[in-house]
């Protein structure tokens, strides 16, 4: 069996700067991976990325995947516009490398094929790719509710055809906002992780203010997926 996961920053994990070179984060996928070390985990998520970009590799792998596999889709927050110019570079393997014997997921260097942008351009500060006069553009012309008219689409196609699918944050308890004009009109971010673990255990493992999460926190989310895609652990 192999289980494909699908996500940004949540899932891909997250430790000092999102440009170094170093493969030491931690994540959910690799506390799963170690937990269930007889199964393959192939992770496709990278930070900073729009959903659209988990969306185009969640369709090639739902057309390779067989019936006994798993498929996991962590949702990154709306608004944000990735692309990139060479689809090779995403579905081939001169990005990707093994972690664990059973665990592969993208290197960080990934990050000089593609073209992240969010609300604000703190991310991309040191990312000479960036295209600021795009950046502005994009944002002053986004319209609010087409944005998650589409998000809202996407996310109720990936429900109907993955194993499990989920948000990290109830971003409705989050203050997010470009320049001041953009909300989430009460979208409804079900189920998230926040809502799962409530507050006060969410914040317990958070470790920066993008709320990602601790080692501990990885393994409680890896029970979590664990739980929801039918897994038991015979250990």
């Amino acid at each position: 069996m192999t289980i494909y996961t699908f996500g940004c920053s949540w899932t891909y994990g997250v430790k000092g700067n999102y440009h170094t070179t170093e493969n030491d984060t931690i994540s959910w996928p690799e506390e799963l991976a170690e937990q269930f070390p007889d199964i393959v985990v192939e992770d496709y998520s990278y930070p900073g990325t729009c959903i659209e970009y988990s969306l185009f590799l969640f369709n090639h792998i739902l057309k390779k995947k067989t019936p006994d596999d798993k498929v996991v889709f962590q949702f990154t927050m709306p608004y944000r516009y990735t692309t990139w110019t060479d689809s090779n570079k995403l579905l081939g393997n001169d990005y990707r490398y093994n972690k664990l014997s059973n665990y592969s997921k993208f290197e960080k260097s990934l990050y000089s094929h593609i073209e992240r942008y969010v609300g604000n351009n703190v991310f991309h500060q040191n990312q000479g790719k960036l295209d600021k006069v795009f950046h502005n553009k994009y944002y002053i012309k986004l319209n609010e509710r087409k944005e998650l008219a589409s998000y809202y689409a996407i996310t109720e196609y990936v429900k109907q055809n993955a194993d499990f699918a989920f948000f990290h944050k109830d971003y409705n308890k989050y203050v997010y906002a470009i320049g001041n004009t953009l909300t989430l009109n009460d979208y409804e971010f079900y189920p998230s992780v926040d809502n799962m673990l409530g507050d006060k255990l969410f914040q317990s493992y958070s470790w920066d203010i993008s709320k990602h999460f601790n080692q501990e926190g990885c393994k409680h989310v890896a029970d979590i997926v664990a739980t929801k895609i039918g897994l038991k652990n015979e250990n």
